[in-house]
Order: C-alpha cells, then sequence, then structure tokens
C-alpha cells in the first residue's frame, strides 16, 4: 500500500467536515476544528476494502434542522486495487459494491454486490436510492437504501455512449427547486465512429484474461483517446438529453462535471492534463454560449462539441 493516500471522492457533511473516499486507506473524515484526519472504515465483515472510489452523505434532520442520522453511501469498485486498473478494464468483472457506513453506530454493511466498476454515486432526493455508475457496462444503476427496497437494484441509464465516471447533480431548478437532471463525465467514446477498444474486446474474454495479466496500467494509458465527453441525463427517466464533447484533445480525460455559480467545472484525472476548468453554463436555457447553435441528433439526445 502506498504511504501517501490516493483521494477520489469528496463531499462535506452540513457541519462543514469534509469525508472522503480514498482509494486505498478506505473511508475517512477530515474535521476542520479538530484539524484531525480520521479513518472511519476500510473494511467489512473482516475484509479489507480494496479500491473505495465515490461518496454520498444522506443526512436525516427532525422538525428543527438538526440532524438526527448521517449516514455515508460509498463504492468499492473492484477487487483490483487503483495501481492494477488495466487488470480491471480488461477483466470487466462484476465485483463492485455499494457500501454503507452508519456515523452513529460506526458501522459498515454491504449495500449491494455484483456491480461492475461501481464509480461515482448520488442520492435521490428522497433518500430512498443512490444511483450508481458501472463504467465497465456503460449504465447507470438504481441501488435501494430505504428499509423496503434494500439492496434492490434497478437498471437506470444503459448503453451510454460513453464510459461513465462521476454522477453529479446539475443546477437546481427555479420552478421545482430540485435539480432535474445528472451529469455524467467520462472519457472512453463508445458510438460509431469512434474505435472503443472496451467494446471490441467484450466479444474475447479469453484474450481479456491475457491482457489483463501483461498490460499494465501505464501502457493502457496509451490506449485511452484524447478525449472528454459530459452527459446530460434526466433525473426522472434516465434519458440522454445530450452530450457535449471535445474531440479535438483539449479538454480530455474528463472524471467529473459540477455546476456551480453559473459555470460547468471539469475535473480531468490524468498525466499531463490533471487540471480542473470551467466553462459557462446557463441553467435557464441548459446551454453554454460556448456551443455552436448547429448540433447532431442521435437517437438519445444531441451531440454538441465543446
Amino acid at each position: 500500500m502506498p504511504i501517501c493516500g490516493r483521494p477520489l471522492g469528496l463531499e462535506f457533511d452540513s457541519n462543514g467536515d469534509l469525508y472522503i473516499a480514498d482509494a486505498y486507506k478506505g473511508l475517512m473524515k477530515l474535521d476542520f476544528n479538530k484539524r484531525s484526519l480520521e479513518t472511519l472504515t476500510n473494511q467489512v465483515n473482516g475484509v479489507r476494502l480494496a479500491f473505495t472510489n465515490s461518496l454520498a452523505i444522506a443526512e436525516d434532520v427532525d422538525e428543527d434542522g438538526n440532524v438526527v442520522s448521517r449516514k455515508i453511501y460509498f463504492t468499492d469498485s473492484s477487487r483490483h486495487q487503483l495501481h492494477n486498473l488495466a487488470a480491471e478494464m480488461f477483466e470487466a468483472g462484476p465485483y463492485g459494491r455499494v457500501l454503507e457506513y452508519d456515523t452513529a453506530t460506526r458501522t459498515t454493511r454491504v449495500v449491494a454486490t455484483g456491480l461492475h466498476f461501481a464509480n461515482g454515486l448520488v442520492i435521490t432526493p428522497d433518500q430512498r436510492w443512490v444511483i450508481v455508475s458501472e463504467l465497465t457496462r456503460a449504465r447507470l444503476t438504481k441501488v435501494g437504501i430505504a428499509p423496503d427496497n434494500y439492496g434492490v437494484l434497478q437498471p437506470f441509464s444503459t448503453n451510454l455512449p460513453i464510459l461513465p465516471d462521476n454522477v453529479t447533480w446539475g443546477p437546481i431548478d427555479e420552478e421545482t427547486g430540485e435539480a432535474t437532471e445528472l451529469w455524467v463525465a467520462g472519457t472512453v467514446p463508445r458510438y460509431p465512429g469512434h474505435f472503443s477498444l472496451f467494446d471490441f474486446l467484450a466479444s474475447y474474454p479469453k484474450l481479456r484474461k491475457v491482457l489483463a495479466k501483461i498490460i499494465n496500467t501505464t501502457i493502457l494509458g496509451y490506449f485511452t483517446p484524447k478525449y472528454g465527453g459530459v452527459l446530460r441525463i434526466d433525473a426522472a427517466t434516465g434519458e440522454v438529453l445530450e452530450l457535449l464533447e471535445d474531440t479535438t484533445g483539449r479538454v480530455k480525460y474528463l472524471a467529473e462535471a459540477k455546476y456551480h455559480n453559473g459555470y460547468m467545472y471539469l475535473g480531468s484525472y490524468r498525466g499531463e492534463v490533471r487540471q480542473v476548468s470551467r466553462i459557462p453554463w446557463d441553467p435557464k436555457t441548459r446551454s453554454t454560449p460556448l456551443l455552436d447553435a448547429s448540433s447532431t441528433t442521435k437517437s438519445s439526445g444531441t451531440r454538441q462539441e465543446l
């Protein structure tokens, strides 16, 4: 295990404490008032977590606005660790999980298993489901977290045109007071006109097993296209509304898109372009002035070049 951490997921609770999903160290909490960093959990049922990835916080409040319970939902993506990501991508097995950490009882339990590289996740406004991206199945899946649906899996948005990384809520709609769409970032296109090594190898399981043993993560990086994409997905139906993309290589290796104060912030995860960039975003028109008015119609939404 590396001495230093690999924080992949970050989220603040209502008290201002920062929760961290670290690929190697597990679920952690940074208390700014106490200036303390604490590991909350790095195992479940006596088995160490392999690849802690993303997290989302659910809080129940009483009529006075006081938090009465707080649970952290997070993904354990694979049986392979981060430094062996290539093996996971070629193997593409059902080894991902969604876990729950209860801050009151300080216990961890498994919500769902059998996910294919469980990656980013968000909690629905009614706190009955989490929506998690399965990167190696190019889909979003709903996982029940309420007492009457706990652990239930439901398809939400399938056959996505990019391999999905992190999932976030788009801007708040002024009429409903809620976000009506999800934003999903990704760096591997998989629609006609783009060669996808991932899809090409899908029909050759024996070849994938061989490649998983001889190709490491560094070599795999050379096969990753210089591409960045963001999906806008209807939060009610799972329908793909639009794919915003850069096929020129200027904005590439995207892991997350997040809205804040009139901008869509884009996070890149890799190498020389590991950075945060932003583009203006109008929540009323649900568009950016940087985009040309013309677009290419697809069976699921539209494609717009960033």
